[in-house]
């Protein structure tokens, strides 16, 4: 009896979890492609998924929620981000459009410029 209480309380809360990435999580991952932001902005972002998900399992601030989404097969926001990007500029790159196509071709250039001027300066010290 104990395990069936258990096992309907974990389906309970995966679909709250479900609904919470549904409709939570998209607000929150709006437009993050296209914004340049810092590992700090990452990083609060990424608390503040973490508490939702700590919420939802009545865990405590001081516990990790790392082993939680490895054993629910979830990432954390920093790595869908990270996805979202690549994504994006896959989109970008498989446009039909020219303009789209144009400026991402750009982009690529200005990164690969500024990726050079490093390494030069790395490999001067």
């Amino acid at each position: 009896m104990l395990h069936a209480i258990v096992f309907l309380y974990m389906v309970l809360m995966l679909a709250l979890l479900s609904l919470q990435e549904s409709y939570s999580l998209p607000v929150l991952m709006y437009a993050m492609p296209a914004l340049p932001l810092k590992s700090r902005q990452l990083d609060e972002l990424n608390v503040c998924w973490n508490n939702v998900i700590r919420k939802l399992l009545n865990c405590n601030t001081w516990e990790s929620v790392k082993s939680v989404l490895f054993h629910i097969d979830r990432l954390n926001v920093t790595h869908l981000i990270m996805m979202r990007k690549i994504n994006f500029y896959r989109n970008m790159y498989a446009s039909k459009s020219c303009t789209l196509y144009n400026v991402l071709c750009r982009f690529c250039r200005v990164v690969v410029i500024m990726c050079q001027s490093v390494f030069k300066q790395v490999s001067r010290c």
